[in-house]
């Protein structure tokens, strides 16, 4: 035999070495389970979950959002995240102002603008005077 085959249905491990060598696999089980597409294998002793893309922790139960979720948004999916609210993006980084900023100011915050000189308020619509 060349390679190595898993059969599952019998739960052999069958490795090429010179000379077939079967490894009797024993089913093994997580204590929880293992959550999303993640699979319970048993490693030098340790039983353990092996966790699909995107997922991690001890059950797979926490998604990875490489991006990063910011102001205080929460990552629900592999690369995805939930948003307070005032806050939209991959990453939960862009403000909105349900007014829009005017003169070139820019939202920074929820219904916060910062706005450009001379203009001022709460949209940047007032005008100092110079």
């Amino acid at each position: 035999m060349v390679g190595s085959a898993l059969d599952l249905e019998n739960a052999d491990v069958r490795l090429a070495m010179g000379v077939d060598t079967v490894i009797k696999v024993l089913p093994v089980s997580c204590e929880g389970g293992c959550q999303n597409g993640g699979e319970c294998i048993s490693v030098n002793g340790v039983v353990k979950c092996l966790c699909a893309s995107g997922w991690t922790g001890s059950r797979c139960q926490e998604a990875i959002c490489p991006q990063g979720c910011r102001n205080n948004g929460a990552c629900v999916a592999p690369g995805i995240c939930s948003c307070p609210a005032g806050w939209v993006g991959g990453a939960c980084h862009l403000a909105v102002c349900k007014l829009p900023c005017q003169h070139g100011g820019k939202c920074i915050a929820p219904n916060v603008c910062r706005c450009r000189l001379p203009y001022s308020g709460l949209q940047c619509t007032k005008k100092r005077k110079e």
